[in-house]
Order: C-alpha cells, then structure tokens, then sequence
C-alpha cells in the first residue's frame, strides 16, 4: 500500500508539471508569432533587398551560358556551381568594392548554337544590371561568340580553352583566356614526352598517336602538333572519337595496330573514363 501511495503522489507530481509546462506554453505563444512575423518580415525585407540589388545599374550580371544535362553535365554542373558559390562569396564579403555580382543561367547542352542564342539573350544585362563577361566553358561556344564579343564590346573569358590566336590581346582585345590555351597545352606535353625521352631530339623516329574528342577542342591542337612533328621528327596520327565519346572500340584497335611510342588522350566528359577501360 505504502508503494502505491508513492506511486499515485509521483504521478499526480508528474500531471502538474505537465500543466504547467502546457500552460506557460500557451502564455509564450503569442511573442513566438510575433518573433515569426518579425521574422517574415525580415525575410521580405531581405528579398525585396535582393530584387533591389538585381534591379541596380551598379551590379554586375554575369550570363552564364552553363550546361547542367547532357552528356558533359558533370563537367558543367561542376564548374558552373563552383563558379557561382564563388560569386556568392564575393557578395557575402561585400562584393567588389561594394558592387555586388548578380547572375542568371542559360541551358546550353554545350550544343554552339545553343550557347549563341544564349548569349543573343543575355548579352543586354539583367535588369538594369550590365553584362560584366561570358565565360561559356565551350571552345565550340568562344569560336562562335568571339566576334560577337568583340562588336558588343562584351568581355569573353576562356579558361583553359578557346582560340589560341586570341591571346594575342591587339587582335581581340575583349578575349580574355586564363592559363592555358591549347597550343601551349599540347606544348608542354610534346616537352614532357621530350624529357622522358632523353631529350626533343630523341623524339625524331618515335610514333605519337593523339585520341582525340571529337569537337572544336579536340580539332583546335591538330595543326600545333602537325607543327611539332615535323619540327622534331616523329610521327603523329590523330584519331578521332566522335561526340559523346561512349564507344572506342574500333579507335583502340587502331591504336594497338599503329604501336605508337606515346597515347596523347584530347578528351572531354564521358570520353575520358571510357578511355582509360577501353585502352
């Protein structure tokens, strides 16, 4: 009897805890609806703030001629996402000496005439905010832009890509290619395969076979490396592996019948890894 007594004053102990905690609940509601609509409020504020900074002739708009499906979607969705985390984080430190950076994407597949009609789009800025640069991660894409670039007075930034002889800043002073271009690319390889080999001049006799992707980049370093071979005498033999770049086979089997001394891989996307197993 004593234990159930004990029992029954636990809980009825337990019953008004419970109420109490109930009923201070119930008191303190109204100010957590009044922290929310603070809170909504804040929220609209803040969007309001954003469609303000989209709507300000004093940001900058980056159109990005990006490409998130297809067959080179983890190529794009990488760089793409990448490079607008990064322009987050300009914003979040303040922009650019107080500019901040706005931007919009525009589906290409990395297919040319796709990203010339994305570019046709969004060359004219994004309400009221201008056009700062392209950057379309697509040599197909720089060829057919460039001019276009260079008449709308519109910057075009190639990283790792695009036409070589738009180094030269006299021509195309609105082209602006970051670190390498494809001739230097292919350079600094040959300079390697130099090096492995004793030396450039013991790369006269020796058999290069150069796989390549099937594209305007893949096609951009055949007439650098045509260069090279007769300039150090070795035989190059390039061969092509049509877009997307699932199926080698038959390229494969040409490359065991050639025995070349070196394998350059060109590729992009899915090209690559199907390369590596298919070799």
């Amino acid at each position: 009897m004593k234990l159930i007594k004990n029992l029954w004053f636990w809980l009825v102990l337990i019953a008004i805890a419970l109420a109490a905690i109930v009923f201070f609940t119930i008191q303190k509601k109204p100010n957590v609806n009044t922290a929310t609509s603070t809170t909504n409020q804040t929220s609209s504020s803040e969007a309001s703030t954003s469609t303000v900074q989209l709507s300000d002739s004093k940001a900058q708009y980056f159109p990005l001629q990006s490409y998130r499906v297809g067959a080179y979607a983890a190529a794009g969705t990488g760089f793409f996402g990448g490079f607008i985390d990064y322009l987050k984080l300009i914003n979040a430190k303040g922009g650019v000496n107080g500019v901040k950076l706005v931007w919009s994407e525009c589906e290409t597949e990395y297919v040319v005439e796709k990203g010339v009609e994305c570019y046709e789009r969004m060359k004219n800025g994004l309400n009221g905010a201008p056009a700062a640069a392209t950057n379309p991660l697509s040599v197909g894409i720089a060829y057919a832009t460039l001019e276009r670039s260079t008449k709308d007075k519109l910057p075009l930034i190639t990283i790792n890509h695009g036409r070589t002889d738009s180094t030269d800043g006299r021509v195309f002073p609105y082209a602006f290619p970051l670190q390498l271009n494809p001739y230097s690319e292919v350079s600094a390889i040959i300079n390697y395969l130099g090096q492995q080999s004793g030396g450039l001049d013991h790369l006269k006799g020796k058999k290069i076979a150069v796989l390549y992707h099937g594209s305007p980049y893949g096609k951009e370093t055949i007439p650098v490396l045509d260069i090279l071979a007769k300039k150090y005498n070795f035989e190059v033999t390039h061969i092509e592996v049509p877009h997307p770049g699932n199926e080698q086979q038959s390229q494969w089997l040409n490359i065991r019948r050639l025995q070349p001394d070196w394998v350059i891989l060109r590729g992009f996307g899915v090209m690559n890894p199907v390369a590596l197993k298919t070799a």
